[in-house]
């Protein structure tokens, strides 16, 4: 089966939903949801896609990590703060019954999963993050001028803006198919979906002192072309001096599309890592407990 055939395959089986949240001002959240783990208080995992990205672009990782995990992609509603999108997130996970998650983002995806299991660590047992950043404030240099003009551009512009980040060829049969399926996406989103994207993207903001237990996190970057620098990268890695490493040769920006095989097993290994560690602690908890 070619990988448009899996994608209308995906699409025929797998029904896009949407959840409006809110009181004062309601956000619309679109979002597949698919598989129902063995045990039922299992956390899900939630898919959080780049600026470019809706919750479509992460289908081929629905496909196969269904069969044993429930997984969840978003397209989040535009936002145009962190704590906005912080809080309409918590209403989103209310909403669907998720009280504990695993975050999986890339991009700016990657960043807001790092903002949120900032603010509410509680909530959130792992983190995967891939080819994305901890501090935003390079990308607030490059597009100084503009940070508070992407409200007021047109469309077409702020179309042009995401995709001039596109990495450029010669690409794989694997690349190839990711880059044209991610323009397809960036075609799908309005001028508010991109512009509350890239004012997030290029607001300030440092995750300075990492929260979360960092043996739950896992880093994943591609040696091969990719938008985020590599001292960004870097910089990542050096931030969570306790996650685990995990290097893709190839994939480029889009690994989730053209390397599929090799992140679905990275993402299934963090997930069974953190089941027994989860189940090392609950052990020797219940030990303790019959000794004294």
């Amino acid at each position: 089966m070619t990988s448009e055939e899996a994608y209308r395959d995906f699409r025929s089986r797998v029904a896009l939903q949407k959840k409006i949240v809110g009181v004062q001002k309601q956000y619309t959240w679109e979002y597949f949801d698919s598989g129902y783990p063995s045990e039922s208080r299992s956390s899900p995992l939630i898919l959080l896609p780049g600026p470019g990205g809706s919750s479509d672009c992460f289908y081929k990782q629905i496909l196969a990590l269904s069969v044993s995990y429930r997984v969840i992609s978003v397209k989040y509603p535009p936002t145009y703060f962190f704590e906005e999108f912080v809080s309409s997130f918590d209403r989103f996970l209310d909403a669907i019954d998720a009280e504990k998650i695993h975050l999986f983002g890339t991009g700016l995806g990657g960043f807001l999963a790092q903002i949120y299991a900032q603010e509410r660590t509680e909530r959130v047992e792992s983190l995967i993050l891939c080819n994305t950043f901890c501090d935003s404030s390079y990308f607030t240099e490059q597009s100084s001028v503009c940070i508070n003009l992407f409200s007021y551009m047109p469309e077409f512009y702020l179309k042009k803006i995401v995709l001039d980040n596109f990495p450029e060829g010669p690409f794989d049969e694997g690349q190839l198919f990711a880059v044209e399926f991610m323009v397809k996406e960036v075609e799908k989103l309005n001028r508010n979906d991109l512009a509350s994207r890239l004012t997030l993207n290029t607001t300030s903001h440092s995750i300075d002192n990492p929260r979360i237990n960092q043996e739950n996190v896992t880093i994943i970057h591609t040696f091969d072309s990719c938008s985020v620098p590599v001292f960004l990268l870097e910089q990542l890695a050096a931030r969570y001096p306790d996650a685990r490493l995990a290097q893709l040769k190839t994939g480029g920006d889009f690994p989730y599309l053209s390397v599929p095989a090799e992140l679905n097993m990275m993402i299934t290994v963090h997930l069974r890592n953190f089941q027994q560690r989860k189940l090392e602690k609950m052990n020797l908890k219940s030990n303790s407990n019959s000794n004294s």
